[in-house]
C-alpha cells in the first residue's frame, strides 16, 4: 500500500509539468548572498526528467574604507602661525604674493622668511619689472627693491631672486632675474650680480661679488670667481683671499663648502658652453679641485673625468657626493646623465652611490 502512494505522487508531479504551455521562473526575494534559482520545466510526451537547476548568484558590493591621509596634520603649528602672518599680510596688500608652500615643505627653514622669524618676503611688480617687498613681521617695516631698481631695465617676466640671510639679521642678500632660462648659465651661475640689502634702513649696494658665489656655512666667508681667479672674501676682517685657476680652465665654479667651512670643492672644464658643438667635438670632461682655505692651497682631486662630475655636498669629512652631467657614449655622443657618485678624498677613488 505505501509503494502504491509512493507512485502516485511521483506520477503526479511529471504530469503536472506535461500540461505547462510556458517556463515558470523562480524569482525569490532573497537576501544576498541567497542564490537566485532558476527552475525550467520541460514538457513532453513521455516521463518528465526531474526539473534542472542553474544556480546564478548575485554577487555582493564589498564594502571598502578607502584610508585617507591628511598632510596638514604633518604641520607643526609654528608653520600655521607663520602661515596666518603672511596671510594677514597679504590681505592687508592684495597687490603682494608670497611663496606658502616653501613655507609648508622646507623643513631646514625657507627663503622668505629671515633665519630670525622677523622678517618676510613677498613678490611683486614694481616699475614694469618683477619684484620683492621685505616687511618686518613685528612692526611692519617695509623696503622694496626692484629689478629695475638694480638693473636700469623695464622687462616683463624678470624678478628678484633671494639669494642669502645674513646670519646676524642684518642683510638679505638679492639678485635680479632676467628673462629665459638662461641656457647653461644654471650650472655655472657666473652671471649672477649679487645685491646686498641692508635690512636697518633698506639702502642696497652690488657686492660685486655675484660670479659663482657661495657663502660658507659658518657665514664668515664668501668665495666668488673674479676672472681667471677664485676669491674668498672674510667678512668680519674684510681680506680676501684669492686662488689662480691654470689658464685652460675657462669655466669654473660650483664652489660646495665642507660642513666646517675650511675647505671648497669645485669643478673646471675646458670648455665655456655646456650646449655647444665644441664640448661635443672635443669632449674633455669635468676636472675636480679642493681649496684649502688654512694650508692657502689648490690640489686636483680628478682631472678631465668623462664622466662630467661635479659636487653636491659633503657627506662626511672625505666624502662628497657627486653627480654626473653627461655621459660619453660608445659613439662618441654625450648624453645627459644624472647618476650618483661618490669620492674619497684620501684615496681619489669615486665609487657609485645609491641613496638611501
Amino acid at each position: 500500500m505505501k509503494k502504491w502512494i509512493l507512485w502516485l505522487i511521483l506520477f503526479t508531479f511529471p504530469l503536472s509539468g506535461c500540461f505547462a504551455s510556458d517556463t515558470s521562473t523562480l524569482a525569490p526575494s532573497v537576501v544576498v548572498p541567497t542564490p537566485l534559482l532558476t527552475i525550467t520545466h520541460h514538457p513532453s510526451n513521455t516521463a518528465t526528467p526531474y526539473p534542472s537547476i542553474i544556480v546564478r548568484l548575485r554577487p555582493t558590493a564589498l564594502k571598502t574604507s578607502t584610508p585617507t591621509f591628511d598632510a596638514t596634520s604633518m604641520i607643526p603649528p609654528e608653520t600655521w602661525a607663520k602661515i596666518a602672518t603672511f596671510d594677514a599680510i597679504d590681505t592687508e596688500r592684495p597687490e603682494l604674493t608670497y611663496d606658502k608652500i616653501c613655507i609648508l615643505m622646507t623643513v631646514d627653514g625657507c627663503s622668505v622668511i629671515s633665519p630670525n622669524g622677523q622678517w618676510a618676503v613677498f613678490r611683486g611688480h614694481q616699475k614694469g619689472s618683477g619684484s620683492l617687498s621685505i616687511i618686518n613681521m613685528l612692526n611692519k617695516k617695509r623696503w622694496d627693491i626692484s629689478y629695475y631698481d638694480i638693473t636700469g631695465n623695464s622687462w616683463d617676466d624678470t624678478a628678484v631672486d633671494v639669494e642669502h640671510w645674513s646670519r646676524d639679521g642684518r642683510y638679505l642678500y638679492v639678485s635680479p632675474r632676467p628673462v629665459g632660462d638662461g641656457g647653461e648659465g644654471w650650472f655655472w651661475r657666473d652671471y649672477i650680480q649679487l645685491v646686498r640689502l641692508n635690512l636697518e634702513n633698506g639702502t642696497w649696494v652690488d657686492t660685486k661679488m655675484g660670479a659663482a658665489h657661495s657663502f660658507s656655512p659658518n657665514d664668515r666667508y664668501i668665495i666668488f670667481r673674479r676672472g681667471q681667479n677664485i676669491v674668498a672674501y672674510e667678512f668680519q676682517t674684510g681680506n680676501e683671499y684669492i686662488f689662480g685657476v691654470p689658464e685652460e680652465y675657462t669655466a669654473f665654479g660650483r664652489f660646495t663648502w665642507s660642513s666646517d667651512s675650511k675647505q671648497i670643492i669645485f669643478v673646471g672644464t675646458e670648455v665655456d658652453e655646456l650646449l655647444s658643438d665644441a664640448l661635443s667635438k672635443e669632449p674633455s670632461g669635468f676636472s675636480l679641485f679642493l681649496i684649502d682655505l688654512e694650508g692657502g692651497e689648490v690640489k686636483t682631486i680628478l682631472e678631465k673625468d668623462e664622466r662630467y662630475l661635479y659636487p653636491l655636498e659633503w657627506l662626511t669629512s672625505n666624502i662628497v657626493l657627486l653627480e654626473s652631467l653627461y655621459i660619453m657614449e660608445s659613439d662618441g655622443n654625450l648624453s645627459p646623465n644624472n647618476e650618483p657618485y661618490t669620492i674619497d678624498l684620501e684615496t681619489k677613488t669615486v665609487f657609485e652611490y645609491e641613496y638611501p
